[in-house]
This record gives structure tokens, sequence and C-alpha cells, in this order.
């Protein structure tokens, strides 16, 4: 709900019914799917933080970065990443160069397929979406790690498989309320 409600109140962009519904649906989705009660703890907190930031990127990037080369984009966020990451690093000792293979392997995982390919292929995309779908395709991921759990052998609940189902539907809404002539493509006045 945060990448919308913020491309409205930040950049002024009208969202629209399918936008704001398909919203809704991903977020009471990602509930059922990801959250065991209301408490908030440290995890919580971080994790609602780290969603802010997520979702200032989204609309960051579909504002300012539809006319820019994405490849230079990604590699102005990636160092952005890399920057961040190494002050947070430093009350616990930074290390420039990692010890040993397997911490060599984690670093060009991490850094250069989880984090700079990734913001590529996001940032390219983000060219020809708008920041709502974007948003809504990404809810995916926890969906994608529950069907990988469950081929892992956990079994998945009830209450997770109707999350999973409200994420897909809420990608399914926005999608047909992208096409040309749908009723739900008209902005929410």
């Amino acid at each position: 709900m945060l990448t919308p409600l913020l491309a409205a109140l930040v950049l002024r962009r009208r969202v629209t019914r399918a936008g704001w519904t398909g919203t809704a649906l991903a977020a009471g989705g990602l509930g059922l799917l990801t959250l065991r009660g209301l408490g908030m703890g440290p995890g919580e907190l971080l994790t609602l933080g780290c969603a802010v930031c997520i979702a200032l990127q989204i609309v960051g990037t579909s504002a300012w970065g539809a006319d820019q080369d994405p490849y230079a984009l990604a590699f102005a966020q990636t160092l952005a990443v890399a920057v961040a990451a190494s002050l947070a690093a430093v009350p616990g000792g930074l290390r420039f160069v990692p010890p040993d293979a397997s911490a060599w392997f984690a670093v060009l995982w991490t850094g250069g397929l989880a984090t700079a390919a990734a913001l590529v292929v996001q940032t390219w995309a983000q060219s020809r979406l708008g920041a709502t779908r974007v948003a809504v395709i990404m809810t995916l991921e926890p969906v994608f790690a529950a069907a990988l759990s469950a081929l892992a052998g956990h079994e998945l609940t009830t209450r997770q498989l109707l999350g999973a189902g409200l994420v897909l539907l809420a990608m399914f809404v926005v999608e047909i309320g992208s096409l040309p002539g749908s009723v739900a493509a008209a902005p929410v006045p």
C-alpha cells in the first residue's frame, strides 16, 4: 500500500481504481502469508522501514528514471547500495577483503546477481511500467518463497494459501485494470 500512497502524496500521481484495489488485495495477501499476529517487534519495524525505502525507490525510479539509461541508473543505484551497506557494516567491523572462498561467493552472489542484476531488470521494467504495477508484481516474492518452501517439504497453512491467492488476484486486477479502455483504469477522483 505504500507505493501508490507515496506516488499520490509525493508526486501527485493519480492512482487508478484497479491500482488501489490491487494494492489492498496484495497487502491483505501479504499479511495472511507472512504475519503471525499483530505484534510489532524490532524485526517487524525493520521490515516496515525497508518497505518504506523500497516504496520510495520504486516511486523515484518510476518518476525520474523513465527518460534515463536504465543501465546507468541501475549502476548508480548499485553504487548507492554498496555505500549504504558499507556504512551499515562499520559498527561491526568493516573488512574490505573477504576472508575465504565462501565469503567471496556470497559477496559476488548477493552483490552481483541479487543486487546489480536485479536492479538492472527492475530499472528496465520500470521504464515501461508504472510504480503501482511494479509494486504489486514485486509482492510475488513471498509467494515464490512460500512455493519453494512447499517444494522443500514444508506444509503451507490454509491462511498462507489464501494469502498467496490474494496476491495473485491483485496482480490480475492491476494488469486487467491497466488495459486501455478498462473501467478500472480510470483514476479515482
